[in-house]
């Protein structure tokens, strides 16, 4: 079983990797200036294309922040980056470490499948947050 869940991993870090690939490349960013933007080494760039690494939760905040993909595309992105490091994205726990009553209310859903009806419900009131 433990091979497999690194088998997975593996997967995973490879899909976000050739992710973040496309991204930079649709953006026409040579390896060596994302390397710069992102404030890591050509090869550390390399090493996280080609899924030998998962970026760092500091790292992938800045990808995120220089490639700025478009909703679907970060949320792909952060279903690997959750599902590799079994963490959160960065810019969701920061949330939490503001917010801290909004962890016991999410741990509420413990064991809850939400419908997408529920979830475009839950977006809509969090959305009525940001208008008060």
């Amino acid at each position: 079983m433990a091979k497999k869940n690194f088998e997975t991993q593996h997967d995973d870090k490879q899909s976000l990797g050739k992710l973040i690939c496309r991204l930079r490349k649709a953006q026409k960013l040579s390896l060596r200036k994302f390397a710069n933007a992102i404030d890591i080494p050509p090869s550390n760039v390399t090493y996280i294309e080609k899924g030998v690494n998962a970026p760092s939760p500091e790292v992938y905040s800045k990808i995120v922040n220089v490639l700025s993909p478009n909703v679907q595309e970060h949320q792909e992105m952060d279903m690997y980056y959750c599902k590799i490091r079994n963490i959160p994205p960065p810019d969701v726990c920061e949330i939490l470490l503001k917010t801290p009553g909004l962890r016991e209310k999410l741990r509420i859903l413990d064991d809850v499948q939400l419908s997408s009806n529920q979830l475009e419900s839950i977006g809509t009131l969090f959305l009525t947050f940001k208008q008060i």
